[in-house]
Formats: structure tokens, C-alpha cells, sequence
């Protein structure tokens, strides 16, 4: 399990504004989860000097985070997405008990398919 599955979504979000060593050295301490002395032995540095780049890419993604929000957007159109599956189903319950109502459930099914390409 990664240290910290936050850090792990930030990277994901903004790695690229980090310099190459800090995300190589993220990715390795976040991801890999591996210790700061076994970076350092791979880094051929102190395990001061990947404390010191860990932190200030941490800190890069935590600014980034807070000035474009773009994890706690697309969570939220993530749970928008779910929600939305979750009422197409629901009508789609509710109409097979009409026959009827056959074109409901084809538009019902478009939806679904409009919502997977978000």
C-alpha cells in the first residue's frame, strides 16, 4: 500500500510540474514506497537530500492542488457520473413494467453510453 494515496493521485494530477528528479524520487518514495535510505543508496545522495526533494515536491503538488483543484473536480464529476448511472438504472427498473415505454429505456440507454465517454 502506497504511504500516502493522496500524494500517489496528486503526481498523477501534476507531475509534470515537478523536475524530472523530483517526480523520479516521488514516484519511488510514494508509489514504490520505498525508504528514504533505499532511495538514497539508488540516488547515490543522503537520505537528507531525498527527505529535502520528497518534501519540496510535496509541497509543489499541495500548491498546485489548491490553486486548480483538479483532483477534487474530477472526483466530484466522478461521483456526478455515478450518480447518474445509479437514476438511469433506476429508471430503467421502473419502465420495464410498462412496455410502452421502450423508447424511455432507449433513451435511457444513451445516456449511459454519453456518461462513459466523460
Amino acid at each position: 500500500m502506497p504511504k500516502n494515496l493522496e500524494m500517489v493521485t496528486l503526481l498523477d494530477f501534476y507531475g509534470q510540474f515537478i523536475t524530472p528528479k523530483q517526480l523520479d524520487i516521488a514516484e519511488l518514495y510514494f508509489c514504490e514506497d520505498l525508504s528514504l535510505g533505499e532511495i538514497a543508496e539508488h540516488e547515490r545522495i543522503t537520505r537528507q537530500g531525498v527527505l529535502d526533494v520528497v518534501k519540496r515536491a510535496e509541497d509543489t503538488l499541495v500548491k498546485m492542488e489548491q490553486r486548480l483543484n483538479l483532483r477534487k473536480k474530477h472526483t466530484e464529476q466522478e461521483r456526478v457520473k455515478d450518480n447518474i448511472k445509479d437514476l438511469c438504472g433506476r429508471i430503467t427498473e421502473i419502465t420495464q413494467q410498462y412496455k410502452y415505454l421502450d423508447e424511455v429505456n432507449d433513451l435511457v440507454k444513451e445516456i449511459k453510453e454519453e456518461i462513459e465517454t466523460i
